[in-house]
């Protein structure tokens, strides 16, 4: 895999691709990008949430996911049929080549989607107790990470640290092995430009695109794109779309 620049723009819900996503598409909505009713009425839909019955965030992410493969798989949302491996992770049952996955915290969702391509997503908001988690970093982290981390300041360290925490979210969600995988096996530094995923030591090819979303606090998203085979070079970067609010 080749690790060209990604392409990061914002748009609205009707201008998101519906194509088959040969290049990895990342779709990122900021809360109020899904306030409208509208909106809310196709997530509820989708969903399959009754009108008097209030949406949690989790039911919220999986309808809009449903409505994001909906096109790309020429079916109704309602109509996805979705299962699990056996660490977890989701897939489409009729649909077993559009990989997928799904992230959501109280300010964000992001959604990741590819052909073939393993992917994961995470998505964080920039907060907590800088010391807990040094001593996360410390005692849970690749050595290569935790040595950097504790040279930063402690203004520095809190978004470093979130940074790097959906990076490895993001490449174990991909792997689709849950929490099956030591955080310690693995590193995901900063190296010439891009971020270099090693796992045991060895370069994994994975195509990263990360950002932030501004707010109090500021919300951090990571997508991690995987090779198929060891000399795939099929993909070499992500389409990052940031939803902004329905016209009216």
């Amino acid at each position: 895999m080749r690790k060209d620049a990604s392409s990061i723009s914002s748009c609205r819900w009707d201008e998101l691709p519906s194509d088959e996503p040969h290049q990895p598409l990342c779709v990122v909505a900021p809360v109020d990008s899904l306030a409208s009713a509208a909106r809310q009425a196709a997530i509820r839909q989708a969903a399959g949430v009754d009108v008097d019955t209030a949406m949690t965030l989790s039911q919220q992410a999986w309808g809009i996911l449903r409505l994001l493969l909906a096109p790309i798989c020429r079916q109704m949302p309602q109509a996805l049929r979705f299962e699990r491996n056996a660490h977890g992770k989701p897939f489409l049952a009729d649909y077993p080549a559009i990989q997928f996955n799904v992230s959501h915290t109280r300010t964000a969702l992001a959604f990741a989607m590819a052909m073939h391509h393993p992917v994961g997503v995470d998505v964080e908001r920039c907060v907590g107790n800088p010391t807990g988690k040094r001593a996360v970093a410390a005692r849970f982290f690749h050595p290569n990470e935790a040595h950097w981390l504790a040279s930063l300041s402690d203004e520095a360290f809190l978004p470093a640290f979130i940074r790097l925490w959906t990076r490895k979210e993001a490449y174990i969600k991909a792997l689709g092995l849950g929490l099956h995988r030591q955080l310690n096996d693995f590193s995901c530094l900063s190296a010439a430009g891009h971020v270099l995923v090693r796992d045991k030591d060895q370069d994994v090819g994975a195509v990263i695109q990360e950002g932030w979303l501004d707010g109090a606090p500021a919300t951090a998203f990571c997508c991690c794109a995987l090779p198929t085979a060891p000399a795939a070079v099929d993909i070499d970067a992500w389409r990052v779309r940031i939803l902004t609010p329905d016209a009216g």
